[in-house]
């Protein structure tokens, strides 16, 4: 993660905020050119890390958000 460049991050960020784990998870192969395992790994430490720092801006919560893909 700490490869990531602020934009990156930021697109990152934003993906996570507004579209979902699906949509999260392409977008960050797309810009990091990643394995399908590395983009989860970055996905849940990006997504925990705003969950602590940007809670409010999520518009569903932890459990809507992750609706069938922990099950």
């Amino acid at each position: 993660m700490e490869s990531l460049t602020n934009e990156q991050r930021d697109d990152i960020d934003v993906h996570i905020l507004t579209t979902g784990y699906i949509p999260s998870i392409i977008r960050i192969r797309t810009i990091c050119g990643n394995s399908l395992n590395e983009a989860k790994q970055l996905f849940w430490e990006r997504y925990n890390h705003l969950r602590g720092e940007r809670n409010p801006d999520f518009t569903r919560s932890d459990e809507d958000y992750c609706s069938g893909i922990l099950e």
